[in-house]
């Protein structure tokens, strides 16, 4: 039996390119359950358009305007709290899907009934959905990163029993999908199909600016470059707070990690984002110009 299937959408000034993105829902190989459209208190066009989506579209559209502005991470929660499937896609408002984007990842999803999350490639695009030649995964590879490391939100779906595990998203969160989709990828639930399975578009305005979305070729040297020196006191700040909340979160979850089957896997998790915390409290200490002396006394 075909699952429930639903796709959880946040928007913001989205308006210029939010058309397309609706109109690849329509013409999926399997048509979703419903489309919950969660808009962050946009000043254009953005509602009205789901709005006219919505009279001709073929499965029920939901759409909830918030009172006041979330930020993209929190206007995702609400998002996924707001689906009722047993399969929530997630999706941003500029992307465009391939038409068999749904059935190839529910198919995924049967042939591998411990994975949580399905994740899929993404072929990068320009504002006018000219092909860059790159996909994001290749552009992992160039750049060295290892593919357990792909959380990209707009490229995934997950079993909406893992809601109960990464809801409610915390404030510090690096991103919605880092936290949803890496929690995942540390614990073995999640599986990154090698298939093209929608367009990215790349138009000067997204909220994702980082190398392996970027268009051009990605190399370590490109990596180096954008990433050393700067910024990084307050990377490292960022990851330590996004870490110690999933080490924190693995504890609290872990009646519903045993009842899944992960309890021994986010064990592991915790031990070693533990000491990976150690290191990088370290590490920020040492940035921060803390004195040899109280840096030994760690």
């Amino acid at each position: 039996m075909k699952p429930i299937v639903s796709i959880a959408m946040a928007t913001f000034n989205g308006a210029r390119y939010l058309q397309a993105q609706l109109e690849s829902f329509s013409t999926q190989t399997l048509l979703p359950d419903e489309l919950v459209v969660c808009d962050d208190c946009s000043s254009d066009a953005t509602v009205e358009i789901v709005e006219r989506f919505k009279l001709a579209s073929p499965f029920e559209v939901i759409i909830h305007r918030n009172e006041a502005n979330l930020g993209y991470i929190q206007n995702f929660a609400k998002a996924l709290s707001l689906c009722r499937g047993d399969v929530v896609f997630l999706s941003d408002q500029d992307d465009v899907w391939y038409d068999q984007k749904i059935e190839r990842v529910l198919a995924a999803f049967q042939s591998d009934p411990d994975a949580m999350v399905v994740l899929n490639d993404q072929l990068i695009v320009d504002a006018e959905l000219n092909s860059s030649g790159v996909t994001k995964v290749a552009n992992m590879k160039r750049l060295g990163i290892p593919q357990k490391d792909f959380v990209t939100g707009c490229c995934s779906a997950h079993r909406r029993d893992w809601q109960s595990i990464v809801l409610p998203i915390p404030d510090g969160a690096v991103t919605h999908d880092a936290w949803i989709n890496g929690i995942a990828q540390r614990l073995a639930a999640a599986i990154l199909l090698p298939d093209v399975l929608q367009l990215y578009r790349r138009h000067g305005a997204n909220a994702s600016d980082n190398l392996i979305s970027s268009g051009k070729p990605g190399s370590p040297l490109r990596r180096f470059r954008r990433y050393h020196p700067y910024g990084l006191k307050e990377k490292l700040e960022h990851l330590i707070v996004h870490k110690a909340a999933i080490v924190k979160r693995l504890g609290e979850a872990r009646l519903d990690l045993e009842r899944m089957g992960f309890a021994l896997a986010a064990d592991d998790a915790r031990a070693r984002l533990s000491r990976y915390l150690w290191l990088q409290r370290f590490i920020l200490r040492m940035l921060s110009g803390v004195s040899r002396i109280t840096r030994l006394s760690i």
